[in-house]
């Protein structure tokens, strides 16, 4: 069940080091909106998968 959450940290990561070596501030800055994003999906699938798992076992 964490594969989808892998996923997007691993493309937040990407948006990141590509944010990093990118000389374009729009560039750049389209980069970071979406680490942002990225990072948000797998945020709320976190805690999606906590909620779920915690109705599981009451």
């Amino acid at each position: 069940m964490n594969a989808p959450i892998d996923f997007y940290l691993e493309q937040a990561a990407n948006c990141g080091k590509a944010a990093e070596e990118t000389l374009l501030p729009n560039e750049r800055s389209k980069f970071l909106r979406s680490q942002l994003a990225w990072q948000a999906m797998a945020d709320r699938r976190s805690k999606l998968v906590a909620a779920r798992n915690k109705d599981t076992t009451q």
